[in-house]
């Protein structure tokens, strides 16, 4: 699968290539002809947009972060100036394109066009009959074109909820991928186990990151446009056209005020309909959106407490493990405190209950330097030097030879400290 991408992408990028340099060639062709300027700019853009194409290309197979980046650097810069080429040029031939193609999208759905639509056709059949022309119904019917005129440029205005909307939704789910990303990448460094799951995960993230990417890269380039060019001319048109309609509802007045209040009424009506349609539309696309979103992160939950599963059973398995070693510490202890108490030589006795003391003086203090608040461990710190300092006496006054056994007893404990701090020092111990 992966040889058959990779061939899929060579031949991709070959044909940009190729037609690169077609177009370079007939730019050259036309820039030295007579040909009108349009025909240039129209070159121009072209060529920008294979840029732009292969930029997506590469990025599409790209995982080295610090190549991305400066993939997405030369994309936006590809944008900004194919913006600055086409501002001039689409300002009439984009604004044609994409009024007719929403008008087909929108004619079909929008119950407002339909009514309108059938009331004109309404007054179109009784303008045929005798003695309609000319008088009110044929007003009226100039100014229901108008109105519909009006409402088909006001449709296309709402849209830019939705548009807005999406550019919304989408970079509020890049800046929360991104995060989670990072944040299983700081996870992933501190696993010991099996990290194939959470390889898995943070290359799904990686893609629909990629792939978010895209969608907003063409949703602004869309939205630029739509913005400077066509949402303006649009909105500047309907004002027109919504003056145009008053204009001719107002030499109604005095002739048939019902009328003209109805017309007013009804358009200011259909005006606040379509925007708040324009609103549900763009809220709708964050709901449906959010579901989706939802239905991810409850598959990624599934598999944290998957994982979560494993570690709790590591952690009673270590616990386990923890509670027999102590089990064995314990019985361990009580047997040797028994065969201390069985010991004959008092002095073997004593010199042995020192270095029991001395071990346990040992491990307390540690456990004090881990919780140096602990007054409880101080306290038996402090009853255990005194034992063992009284067990030092004793011993002073029965054996002559104390200060040796003592000496011993000393440099054992000195032994035990530096080989609980670094294993290794007992071999540069026993090489001294």
């Amino acid at each position: 699968m992966k040889d058959k991408c990779m061939e899929f992408y060579k031949e991709a990028k070959d044909n940009i290539i190729s037609l690169k340099i077609q177009l370079d060639e007939l730019y050259d062709e036309v820039s030295s002809s007579n040909s009108p300027g349009s025909s240039k700019d129209v070159l121009k853009i072209l060529q920008k947009f294979v840029e732009l194409q292969e930029i997506e290309t590469i990025m599409k197979t790209e995982k080295d972060n610090t190549n991305i980046e400066g993939l997405e650097k030369r994309e936006m810069e590809a944008e900004k100036d194919l913006a600055e080429m086409t501002r001039a040029f689409f300002s009439v031939e984009l604004l044609n394109h994409t009024v007719s193609k929403r008008s087909a999208e929108t004619s079909k759905s929008e119950a407002i066009s339909i009514a309108l639509n059938e009331f004109k056709k309404y007054l179109e059949d009784r303008l045929k009959k005798p003695g309609e022309r000319g008088g009110i119904a044929e007003h009226v019917l100039q100014i229901v074109k108008l109105q519909i005129e009006a409402m088909d440029l006001q449709t296309r205005l709402a849209s830019k909820y939705k548009t807005q909307a999406q550019i919304d939704v989408i970079t509020n789910q890049l800046e929360y991928k991104k995060g989670l990303v990072s944040d299983l990448k700081e996870e992933r460094e501190e696993m010991t186990g099996n990290i194939q799951n959470i390889d898995t995960l943070i290359k799904s993230l990686d893609k629909e990151i990629l792939d978010l990417k895209a969608e907003l890269s063409a949703l602004k380039y869309a939205n630029y446009f739509a913005n400077d060019l066509c949402l303006v001319g649009l909105a500047k048109e309907f004002d027109n056209k919504r003056t145009e309609v008053m204009d001719k509802i107002g030499t109604l007045k005095g002739k048939d005020e019902l009328v003209s209040r109805i017309l007013t009424l009804q358009f200011e009506f259909m005006e606040a309909l379509i925007n708040a349609q324009g609103q549900i539309k763009a809220d709708e696309f964050k709901i449906n959106d959010l579901q989706k979103e939802l239905e991810k992160e409850q598959e990624r939950t599934l598999y944290f407490q998957s994982d979560n599963e494993n570690l709790r059973g590591k952690l009673i398995a270590q616990t386990e493990q923890c509670n027999d070693v102590m089990d064995m510490y314990q019985k361990a202890e009580a047997e040797l405190d028994t065969a201390v108490k069985e010991m004959a030589d008092s002095t073997s006795k004593k010199a042995v209950q020192i270095i029991l003391l001395g071990y346990e003086i040992d491990q307390v203090t540690k456990d004090i330097k881990t919780s140096p608040s602990n007054e409880d461990l101080k306290r038996r710190r402090d009853e255990k030097l005194k034992e063992m300092n009284a067990l030092k006496k004793e011993l002073e006054k029965s054996e002559p030879n104390s200060g040796k056994i003592l000496k011993v007893i000393s440099q054992m404990e000195e032994i035990w400290k530096l080989q609980s701090e670094d294993p290794d020092n007992l071999q540069k111990i026993s090489s001294e």
